[in-house]
């Protein structure tokens, strides 16, 4: 299974766990100001860094071209104000919904 994590802001550590303790392949989409956040590494096998004010195109964007190495499985927003750009992203992407 392939998730990708859309965090705006620096949460989310034990939903990191737990989708590796599944077994996922986790990518964490978020802000460049957060790279250097205390985010659990051994959870996460790739990041993409977004701009500081990323918008749903943005993250768009950066999954279509993360999605022509692998299929994502699950788009999970991290924070309640990144429910609606998961949502863009899924829809985006035809990928079955939250």
């Amino acid at each position: 299974m392939n998730i990708v994590c859309i965090a705006s802001e620096f949460k989310g550590n034990p939903f990191l766990r737990a989708a590796r303790e599944c077994g996922a392949h986790v990518t964490l989409l978020t802000k460049n100001k957060h790279l250097s956040d205390s985010w659990w590494w051994d959870c996460i096998d790739e990041v993409q860094p977004t701009s500081d004010t990323p918008t749903a195109e943005e993250y768009i964007n950066i999954v279509t071209g993360l999605s022509r190495n692998r299929k994502f499985d699950r788009v999970c927003p991290l924070d309640e104000f990144d429910v609606l750009p998961a949502a863009h992203v899924r829809h985006h992407l035809q990928i079955r919904g939250q």
